[in-house]
């Protein structure tokens, strides 16, 4: 009993094998036997086998070497391209235009001594930028120069007190031996280019 049951069953398996690595159609029959046995065939089944119909899907038999081919062409494609990537900035010349006049307006404010300066003397902060200028300096290297004195000027607090003691075309001194260069009116530009106002006898600067 046992033998015929293994035999059943290894019978049932190949069937099935055969069955669906067969050519595809569109309907096959599972044929079971008085004993139980089980058969597949694509005739029917005898009168006194239980028949049970078993429909069947058609095999995808779709053509895709040519998208296999599209791949591989894209993949080889790939392989032959440089691994890094070269970028190119082109600077705008605008840009470098803007600088440069920037710098030249720089340059000349350094070398240009303050409407009043006696004798046309510079101030410290224009001698420190015209030294930047003559050593090839770029514009934001002249402007901190600027900056930091400017800076530097208004962090000062100024001797007290400091009185005009004397005048003349150029500007006056006050009693600390300053020097402030003649501006418009009442307006004078102290030694290191801080501005400074003339008021009832002293000199007040901001």
């Amino acid at each position: 009993m046992k033998n015929t049951m293994q035999k059943s069953m290894l019978l049932s398996l190949l069937a099935t094998a055969v069955l669906f690595s067969s050519p595809a159609h569109a309907q096959r029959y599972k044929c079971v036997g008085p004993k139980g046995e089980i058969t597949f065939t694509q005739h029917g089944c005898s009168t006194d086998n239980e028949t049970t119909k078993i429909e069947v899907s058609k095999a995808n038999t779709q053509d895709s070497s040519a998208e296999r081919r599209n791949i591989a062409e894209y993949q080889n494609r790939r392989s032959m391209q440089p691994q890094g990537t070269r970028v190119t900035v082109v600077a705008d010349p605008r840009i470098a235009e803007r600088q440069e006049k920037e710098r030249k307006d720089l340059c000349r404010e350094a070398s240009t001594p303050y409407k009043g300066a006696q004798n046309r003397q510079l101030t410290v902060r224009q001698k420190a930028m015209a030294r930047a200028c003559n050593s090839g300096a770029s514009t934001d290297q002249i402007q901190q120069i600027s900056l930091e004195y400017k800076q530097a000027a208004a962090a000062a607090t100024p001797p007290a007190p400091t009185h005009i003691t004397n005048c003349d075309a150029g500007g006056c001194w006050d009693n600390m031996g300053t020097r402030y260069n003649q501006g418009a009116g009442p307006t004078h530009i102290r030694q290191d280019g801080q501005v400074c106002q003339a008021i009832s006898g002293m000199m007040q600067c901001h």
